[in-house]
């Protein structure tokens, strides 16, 4: 290797040989890929540290081209859920969702010479054209996740964020970061050695060159060419066999410093694949390393004295070790093996018959002893595992509620895929670490394994929980039911009888009668299908689940509110002809709009004067609840809240004698005095017997590779009586 490149990848290691963790400064560093476990740069190994960082500022520096959504929303939100005050430097880059982060700082101080960059969400997609518009839809709800992020950040407002994020996006250096407002402080310039790749992503020439020092092409390689080798042995037949030894062997030691630069400039296996079976020299791949060289020409051309058999022969060597390599690198990803492992087998002579078995001797070696791969192992018992997979991926959907139990830590904050993986090889599938993300998908989604009952098990705790979670104004104002069908349900209104009737001395007892009126109502039933594929499972996206189920429970909610306040403001006929309220059922507070004490006092005295079905008498009821539209919120508070009267004729008979319930839904004007439900019966609220509430069915999908959630809700209400209820119409 020649000078320069060492030179370079000097420069390199000084700025990548930090650790990704919080430092004696107290510094938290983010370089590197967002969400690479492997690098200490996942959701909950982020959180943790953040958690252990002392003092009231959290300082975190970034030199990152992005990485995983879902992990960077979460570090995000971590950091805006903190009562901290968060500083950020951008030591370099801060591109995709590595900008997002950024965006968390209460202070983000970028180098002039700094990268910012943001654009809409992307991802490699396969499948069907429902897949693909299914897929296409998810990234959109992914992009009106972040559009206010960066709206936040900037105030920037929503038309001007959405067209920054079309195209290849936008980059912005230092000054430009800050006139956008998304930078606060500007510093010097830096000049920064690569540590990352950048090659995906379409990055202006001229901030690149602002930003990277370009290597010396000064200094003359050491390496001897495959072609000059090549042309000194043109005419010498024993010459082929040592052309083919020296071109493996050049090609080899081309592998190993490949490999090197990219563990120094934390390349993705991706990147680093493509340098490796690319025809780049090192001097090349270093200049893409650091960012500075554009697209160069691959290869660098046959010396015309070379012989083209030998050229033909050395080029088929050179194919076949690359052939080699990308099948021992599948192999290693195959069997979960160490990167040392990985690099003895890339070094040896072995052939590839030879190392797969040596492969399969270590995977049954490990699963013998119970040794970790993929950093995550659970000792063989359904009930166990299956108990610590549900509270891992429960505490994943809302760590606020769902605490993390000790026997779940090994789950926590792992990729979906490697948390399935897992569970199937407690569970006794014998070749689980062998599988390609493909077959694992496949395999946690047929119908022998229960991981499906899993994620359902997390899905329907997590909707039930916003459903109970969700506001429900209406329920204490009715009477709570349950029904044995959907057919309709009459509810008979019983009378108070008839007087008793004094019995002289050896008298007789008269009969009385009850009389009724019936109102009816039924349950019917409201549903929705999500389903959840394998897509979702190796792009790890348990949020779009969890947010679905959230949505589901809350709507399930809003859904009975609605049906119930419906009813009221409908005020349709009952089964005596009249309108719930109307004159006819003397619930009509006349005499104006405002709540004041005078109206107030005249739904009180309608109230307490209705009378019994039978006997007329009256029923003296007095209302327990003020109900108001949002926007007589205030009105009604004032009206009830307690004051110090400076008169006699000041006191407010009112004060404090009845609870305000507060429902957006009604009608701005009207408001309404409601008796307790112990009283008198207003309306009944029901659900079909045996399923009160929401809740879910799953099936595991045949014509859908994943699995489906039906979230079914049977609900329904009904007027009983007028009587306990007074309406003010506001006008």
């Amino acid at each position: 290797m020649n000078q320069n490149n060492n030179t370079a990848n000097a420069q390199v290691a000084g700025l990548t040989a930090a650790q990704n963790s919080i430092g004696a400064s107290g510094e938290l560093l983010l370089y590197g890929v967002i969400g690479d476990w492997w690098d200490d740069l996942d959701v909950a190994t982020i959180v943790n540290q953040l958690e252990q960082a002392a003092g009231d500022e959290i300082v975190i520096r970034i030199h990152s081209k992005g990485g995983n959504v879902l992990d960077g929303l979460a570090i995000y939100n971590r950091l805006k859920s903190s009562n901290k005050r968060v500083v950020v430097y951008n030591d370099g880059m801060a591109l995709s969702i590595a900008g997002v982060i950024m965006c968390a700082g209460d202070e983000v101080i970028m180098p002039d010479n700094a990268l910012f960059m943001m654009h809409k969400p992307w991802n490699f997609i396969e499948g069907n054209a429902d897949e693909l518009r299914e897929a296409a839809d998810g990234l959109d709800m992914l992009q009106r996740s972040l559009v206010p992020i960066y709206m936040g950040k900037s105030g920037l407002d929503e038309e001007t964020v959405n067209q920054m994020l079309e195209g290849s996006g936008t980059w912005l250096n230092g000054v430009e970061a800050k006139e956008h407002g998304f930078a606060d402080t500007v510093i010097d310039s830096i000049q920064a050695a690569a540590s990352v790749d950048l090659s995906n992503l379409s990055a202006p020439a001229d901030k690149l060159a602002a930003l990277f020092k370009p290597a010396d092409s000064s200094a003359n390689s050491e390496e001897v060419p495959v072609e000059t080798a090549q042309a000194n042995a043109a005419g010498n037949p024993a010459a082929e066999n040592e052309a083919i030894t020296q071109a493996v062997a050049q090609e080899r030691q081309r592998v190993r410093e490949i490999r090197a630069i990219g563990t120094q400039v934390n390349a993705s296996d991706e990147v680093l694949n493509g340098w490796l079976e690319s025809d780049s020299n090192v001097d090349e791949v270093q200049a893409q390393a650091l960012v500075y060289a554009q697209e160069q020409s691959q290869g660098s051309g046959q010396s015309p004295e070379a012989d083209p058999a030998l050229a033909q022969a050395a080029a088929a060597a050179v194919a076949a070790e690359r052939q080699r390599t990308r099948d021992i690198r599948e192999i290693a990803t195959q069997a979960a093996v160490t990167d040392d492992q990985l690099n003895t087998w890339l070094e040896s002579e072995s052939e590839i018959g030879e190392i797969r078995a040596q492969a399969l001797s270590l995977v049954a070696a490990q699963d013998a002893s119970g040794v970790q791969r993929h950093h995550v192992r659970v000792e063989a018992g359904n009930a166990a595992a299956r108990a610590a997979v549900e509270n891992a991926l429960a505490h994943r959907a809302n760590p606020t509620r769902n605490q993390l139990d000790p026997s779940a830590h090994d789950f926590a904050g792992r990729p979906l895929m490697e948390v399935a993986r897992a569970y199937l090889a407690s569970t006794g599938h014998a070749s689980a670490y062998a599988l390609t993300q493909l077959q694992l998908a496949q395999a946690a989604f047929q119908s022998s394994s229960d991981f499906p009952l899993i994620l359902a098990d997390v899905m329907n705790n997590n909707l039930r929980a916003a459903y109970t979670a969700a506001p429900r104004t209406f329920a204490p104002l009715g009477i709570r039911a349950t029904v044995n069908d959907f057919r309709m349900k009459y509810l008979s209104q019983l009378g108070e009888g008839t007087n008793l009737s004094k019995v002289n001395e050896n008298g007789e007892f008269k009969h009385g009668k009850m009389s009724e009126t019936r109102e009816s109502y039924k349950v019917d039933t409201y549903g929705v299908i999500f389903t959840f594929t394998r897509q979702m499972l190796i792009d790890d996206d348990l949020s779009a689940f969890t947010r679905f189920t959230s949505q589901a429970g809350g709507k399930a909610a809003q859904l009975e509110s609605s049906i119930v306040w419906g009813l009221i403001e409908a005020n349709a006929a009952m089964a005596d002809g009249n309108n719930i309220f109307s004159a006819e059922h003397s619930n009509l507070i006349a005499g104006g709009a405002g709540i004041t004490v005078a109206r107030l006092n005249v739904g009180r005295k309608q109230m307490r004067k209705q009378t019994g079905l039978d006997d007329g008498e009256p029923l003296n009821l007095t209302p327990a609840f003020l109900v108001v539209s949002a926007e007589r919120e205030t009105e009604a508070q004032q009206i009830i809240t307690s004051i110090t009267p400076n008169a006699a004729g000041d006191v407010n008979p009112f004060q404090n004698s009845m609870q305000i319930i507060v429902e957006p839904r009604l009608a701005d004007a009207p408001w309404y005095l409601w008796a307790d439900p112990s009283m008198v019966d207003t309306f009944e609220y029901a659900y079909l017997s045996g399923n009160e509430g929401v809740y879910t069915e799953t099936e595991v999908g045949f014509e859908v590779d994943g699995m489906k959630l039906k979230v079914r809700h049977d609900f329904g209400a009904g007027m009983i009586d007028h009587r306990g209820v007074q309406k003010n119409n506001g006008v």
